[in-house]
């Protein structure tokens, strides 16, 4: 019972999750480094992850000024507090990250169309969950800062061993 929807990145702050008719059943509008206005066919909302070693996730829409929804870990990881989703790496070499349940069992996997756009992305729904596309949109938001937090680490790596070769 799975389905499938696209993570298409539009330009350099804009992604949309596409379903299998190639409707828009998301748009998530970065509008800075850590949030987004996330707008599906539901609801509208502005998440942000605050935080440096241990980041949150804070979700402000109507109904709440501002929610945590899911705290973070210092390896990048997060833990959605209504549902017990945890966001993490599910192949380091398919570059797979996803949502998994308590028991570890992959719920939401997102892998890159090729090695080379990795701004893309299948995303897979292996098991039914409530709030779908609340979900799938935070995952695709994670997914966005979590690729950009690996480049910065590469970058700062690539810089220190440089400089202690000279």
């Amino acid at each position: 019972m799975s389905s499938e929807y696209r993570l298409l990145r539009i330009d350099r702050r804009r992604f949309e999750l596409r379903g299998s008719d190639a409707s828009a059943a998301a748009t998530i509008d970065f509008v800075g480094c850590n949030r987004a206005m996330i707008e599906t066919r539901k609801e509208h909302f502005l998440l942000l992850r605050s935080g440096f070693l241990t980041p949150s996730l804070i979700l402000r829409d109507d109904a709440a000024n501002g929610r945590l929804i899911a705290p973070g870990t210092c390896s990048g990881g997060y833990r959605l507090l209504d549902s017990g989703f945890s966001w993490k790496p599910l192949s380091f070499w398919r570059d797979a990250y996803g949502w998994t349940s308590a028991d570890g069992t992959s719920v939401v996997r997102y892998v890159p169309f090729s090695p080379w756009n990795t701004g893309d992305a299948v995303v897979t729904v292996e098991q039914q969950i409530s709030d779908e596309l609340r979900v799938l949109a935070i995952g695709a938001f994670l997914l966005k800062l979590t690729r950009d937090d690996v480049s910065a680490v590469l970058a700062i790596s690539a810089a220190a061993a440089a400089t202690s070769m000279v």
